[in-house]
């Protein structure tokens, strides 16, 4: 390929060295996989997923063992946890806000004093414990409780 010899003994040799390698095929390199690369690119789509499904933050290792003992993808495996994912962030919600009436003790205070309202005039069952009760509960501007 472009070599000029200046002798035909020369160009025989050339041809010769030439022949050893035309024909034959490559050694093949040995198929390794770097796992260095295999843990980043599965780092790079947890972190895809994780910013695609914020809930899933806090899953996250079940997901990913759901999805590989069923050989599926995260979003896949996903998808069978997020109504139970999302039903618990619902609860946790829900008892945050409780913590907070207890928290404060203004607030507990009135949590306290209304369910005593509401046992007495459950207990006593007349019309008339059940209007101390909403009036307690619902007290009207500038008037003292009962």
């Amino acid at each position: 390929m472009g070599t000029n010899y200046k002798t035909l003994e020369e160009a025989i040799k050339g041809f010769k060295n030439t022949k050893k390698f035309v024909g034959k095929p490559k050694e093949a390199a040995p198929a390794q996989t770097d796992n260095t690369i295999v843990r980043e690119i599965e780092t790079l789509k947890e972190q895809i997923f994780l910013k695609d499904n914020v809930l899933a933050k806090d899953h996250i290792e079940q997901v990913k063992a759901i999805a590989k003992v069923n050989e599926v993808s995260l979003d896949e495996a996903w998808s069978g946890l997020k109504d139970l994912a999302e039903a618990k962030a619902k609860l946790d919600e829900t008892r945050r806000g409780a913590s907070v009436i207890e928290s404060n003790p203004k607030l507990a205070a009135r949590k306290n004093e209304s369910q005593e309202a509401f046992n007495k005039a459950l207990a006593e069952g007349t019309e008339k414990s059940w209007a101390r009760y909403l009036s307690k509960m619902n007290p009207k501007p500038n008037s003292k409780n009962e």
